[in-house]
């Protein structure tokens, strides 16, 4: 399904402009919270290597493959992404009293 509404432009162009300028290795790296990567096995604009060595650069992250996603997994599987962050939140988080 397509997205729905206008595109906000500017905020496409500031999301790229971080993806550009900013060192996200360093972030990831330096946390000391669990972190999920979501990938897809199809995704045309990010490798499967690159997912891959943004997992590994902290080692309380953790990688899930959809076997049939592409880059756009919140569009494209919805039901599947809320599975797995609701496993990683329960799995790593104490519930909220």
């Amino acid at each position: 399904t397509p997205p729905q509404g206008t595109p906000d432009i500017k905020r496409l162009h500031q999301g790229l402009d971080v993806l550009r300028d900013d060192d996200v290795a360093s972030h990831v790296k330096s946390t000391h919270v669990p972190g999920l990567v979501l990938a897809g096995l199809h995704d045309p604009l990010v490798s499967q290597e690159t997912s891959q060595n943004l997992a590994s650069m902290n080692i309380k992250t953790e990688i899930h493959w959809h076997e049939n996603g592409d880059h756009v997994l919140p569009q494209s599987d919805p039901v599947w992404c809320a599975e797995a962050v609701q496993h990683f939140l329960k799995k790593n988080f104490a519930p909220c009293p």
